[in-house]
């Protein structure tokens, strides 16, 4: 009897263990997948770069004062702003309006209540551009994790929103630009719907805003040129460098568009170099900030940061205070984002 044509057994001591034809078969898919995911891999850690270089502003100096002196105010001088420190995180508000208004704006408040009856806030004011055009959103959060002073989570960003909204004021945009300070990034609210840009998000959509992109600023001011300071999730070591001496620009795959043009406009305002990102928005890291809470809502939303606890050895604990901070490369990148986010809103 011929046994051509029929799969013959691998045997490993007598034991049966799969049809050799089998074998082949799934040897074949497995590098297939393989070839696949790297190719996937490969495609959303490569955005667009023209290779240009930006130059820093003249004025980068006061820049940087203004800049030092915003994280040192909220960090330090107003300290620990979280739920369990309410009357912190109310002067923290209570401060972003009264610097809002110093800059000729008129900011205004989404109030809403969550947890033990609190009445939290976010603080919104329109910077530039005409009535009625579509709108881009720059956000960051203000509250810090509980017990955590949050220099560079979340000081930094806010510090950073302050200096765009002042660089851009009154500017001729084709675009409307407003800036929102949110409330209840951290936990327990993050990724709930009392998280404060969802409740602003949901806020903006019944109000029936035209949104056309979002950017989250997310922890900005830790940079460092040491070997291996840079660590990533899985796999992503492989595209990236291992210094932590970047920005990075990061969305899911429906804001793949925006991830590759802000990152574009970004390496042309600022010398520090920018790396960016665009894959499954489930994704460890790719999700944690106030930019995906404007997902649901079909708008394209980046998150810009030094990537956080992927660097900064002080995310999330009381040693996250404002003498860590690079301020001099922080001052580059933001006003780096100004311009960035000038062009994104059809400025001159």
């Amino acid at each position: 009897m011929s046994d051509e044509g029929t799969p013959r057994a691998s045997r490993w001591f007598g034991i049966e263990l799969w049809p050799r034809g089998r074998m082949k078969k799934r040897l074949v898919v497995y590098a297939v997948l393989l070839v696949v995911g790297w190719a996937f891999m490969y495609w959303s850690c490569r955005c667009r770069d023209d290779g240009t270089v930006g130059k820093p502003p003249k004025e980068l100096l006061e820049i940087e004062t203004r800049l030092k002196a915003s994280v040192h105010h909220l960090a330090q001088t107003i300290g620990k702003r979280s739920f369990q420190q309410f009357q912190s995180l109310e002067r923290a508000a209570d401060w972003i309006v009264e610097c809002w208004k110093g800059q000729g704006l008129r900011p205004t408040e989404h109030t809403y209540i969550g947890m033990w009856k609190l009445r939290f806030r976010n603080l919104e004011v329109d910077v530039a551009g005409p009535a009625g055009a579509p709108i881009v959103i720059v956000g960051a959060h203000y509250d810090s994790m509980f017990e955590t002073p949050g220099a560079d989570d979340n000081a930094s960003g806010v510090a950073a929103l302050l200096e765009i909204s002042r660089a851009l004021a009154g500017k001729r945009l084709t675009r409307r630009l407003r800036c929102v300070a949110f409330a209840n990034e951290e936990p327990p609210f993050f990724d709930t719907a009392e998280m404060g840009s969802r409740m602003y998000a949901a806020h903006a959509k019944n109000r029936g805003d035209r949104i056309a992109a979002m950017v989250s600023l997310e922890c900005l001011g830790y940079y460092t040129d040491v070997p291996r300071s840079q660590k990533y999730p899985p796999i992503f070591s492989w595209f990236y460098p291992d210094r932590g001496n970047f920005v990075g620009v990061v969305g899911n795959l429906g804001s793949r568009a925006l991830v590759g043009d802000f990152a574009r406009m970004l390496r042309r305002s600022t010398d520090v170099p920018v790396q960016c990102c665009s894959t499954w928005g489930g994704m460890s890291g790719i999700f944690w900030s106030d930019h995906s809470s404007f997902w649901p809502l079909g708008v394209p939303a980046v998150m810009v940061t030094d990537t956080a606890l992927f660097r900064n050895p002080n995310y999330h604990e009381e040693s996250d205070r404002p003498g860590t901070l690079d301020y001099g490369r922080f001052a580059r990148v933001t006003a780096g984002l100004a311009d960035a986010v000038r062009l994104l809103c059809g400025g001159e």
